[in-house]
């Protein structure tokens, strides 16, 4: 709904007028006779169409009691939407004032059976590692009043709007956990909630429906599920973390993506929920870890070059080049300075205003053969590497950020669905100039966290909490660190 539209119906009570009225002619003042004349016609005056008016929204009485108090409930700041942001008493407002205050949950001084089944889901939310004391659901008087009836309404609206939010991953704010984790969360509109459970044949599996839809998450669900009933309360913290997770990703990842899984130190591209390609990977160190977060692969660029990031080049590189003069040209680096390649020996280190460093095109580039490029805004991609012996470690953090692939070249193939594609690639290696290749379609990349997964057999799979991220969401959740 549309911020223009919302605000007439806010401003609803109004009521504008308008009259167009033609102007008199004066009346004649009568003058001397004059002689007969014969006049040609007047010209008929073309006609004027009055300027367009916008439309402004009429206050309209609701033509029953219950709509009357829900329409008095929803005045000011209404009492039973306290819980709810701004933004969302907004919506819930506007949202009423467009069905002219007619309820969706109350009729008949009761339940609707819409209603039953959203308190039946509210009542459940344990099930999804959400907290059913957050969504409590009034219970109605046998003799409830329109007024009565009117809050009810508000207050199962209210829950079910938390609910929905709690769901899409919104009962914490992950960059406040790490700067490093920065999903963009998909949580709903609280009008666009209404609507949907107003109109669906069964409002309870509409509202559920706003949790991750993902197998992954589905198989942890069901291992939480058996902790509870074993009353085994050790597992229940790492599952539901693990759960949490999950919403933080796309409700949809894509039919074919790439999924990286940090703490586990693999790539794979899924297709139709299936692995049709495996690669082990090396990610950030602890003190630079690899970010958290979606996007889209567009690109790829062989022969890279590389430019050292401004903290690789403050922190690892600038004792060496004050002490060393020859640092720089010992490893392949190109010193710039404003835009022009300078000799090492002419750039006063302690000052590092408009100084880069950039290693050319090699063997001996910190970026390999290629790298794999999809905007974000932590400038990290997945890239080949010089180093490969670090594949053959069980732990590989440790990277300065960015994702290397072990075998590129077959990931190039995999990602461009073209089984010729490395010859072709290879055979650009060894030019001192960068070769871009296009995707033909954007391809979704989603570098995840999960230190708890569950597997086909219906095992849960622990591994490693690389970045020490697991106490900061138990706390945030109310789990104890």
């Amino acid at each position: 709904m549309s911020a223009l539209l919302r605000t007439a119906l806010l401003v609803s009570a109004l009521g504008v007028g308008a009259a167009w009225a033609a102007e008199e002619p004066e009346p004649a003042v009568p003058g001397p006779p004059e002689a007969a004349v014969e006049l040609a016609p007047e010209p008929k005056p073309a006609e004027i169409a009055p300027p367009d008016l916008p439309e402004v929204a009429v206050h309209v009485p609701p033509a029953n009691p219950l709509a009357r108090a829900l329409q008095a409930a929803l005045q000011g700041e209404p009492r039973p939407l306290r819980r709810l942001a701004p933004k969302q008493r907004e919506a819930v407002v506007a949202f009423y004032a467009l069905g002219a205050f007619e309820p969706v949950f109350v009729a008949d001084g009761g339940w609707t059976a819409g209603a039953r089944q959203v308190a039946s889901r509210l009542a459940d939310a344990g099930r999804d590692a959400l907290d059913p004391s957050a969504y409590k659901v009034p219970e109605i008087a046998p003799a409830a009043t329109p007024e009565d009836l009117a809050e009810a309404e508000l207050l199962l609206a209210a829950a079910a709007i938390r609910y929905a939010h709690d769901a899409r991953g919104g009962r914490v704010e992950p960059w406040r956990l790490s700067r490093h984790v920065t999903p963009k969360l998909a949580l709903p509109e609280a009008d666009e909630v209404l609507a949907r459970l107003a109109s669906a044949s069964d409002a309870g599996e509409a509202l559920a429906s706003y949790n991750p839809p993902h197998e992954g998450y589905r198989r942890l669900r069901g291992k939480l599920a058996e902790a509870r009933a074993a009353r085994q309360a050790g597992a229940e913290r790492e599952l539901v973390v693990n759960m949490e997770r999950w919403r933080w990703l796309p409700p949809d990842l894509g039919e074919r993506h790439v999924f990286v899984n940090v703490p586990d130190y693999m790539l794979r591209i899924v297709e139709d929920g299936r692995p049709t390609h495996e690669a082990r990977v090396m990610v950030g160190k602890p003190e630079r870890p690899t970010p958290i977060f979606s996007s889209a692969m567009d690109h790829m660029v062989v022969n890279p070059s590389w430019t050292v990031p401004p903290t690789i080049l403050r922190k690892d590189m600038l004792p060496a080049l004050q002490a060393d003069p020859s640092y720089a040209a010992r490893r392949g680096l190109e010193v710039w300075r404003n835009g022009r390649q300078v000799a090492p020996a002419s750039v006063d280190w302690s000052n590092l205003k408009g100084v880069s460093l950039r290693q050319p095109p090699g063997e001996r580039n910190a970026l390999g053969q290629i790298k794999f490029m999809f905007p974000n805004d932590h400038a990290v991609y997945i890239h080949d590497t010089p180093a490969r012996g670090g594949f053959r470690q069980a732990r590989r953090a440790m990277s300065s950020g960015c994702v290397r692939v072990d075998q590129p070249f077959r990931l190039a193939e995999a990602v461009l669905e073209d089984s010729g594609a490395e010859e072709r690639l290879r055979g650009m290696i060894g030019q001192r100039s960068e070769r871009t290749i296009r995707l033909r379609r954007p391809l979704p990349v989603h570098l995840a966290y999960f230190t708890a997964t569950v597997d086909a057999s219906g095992r849960i799979q622990r591994l490693a909490d690389v970045y020490d991220l697991d106490p900061p969401l138990a706390a945030a959740l109310g789990l104890g660190r």
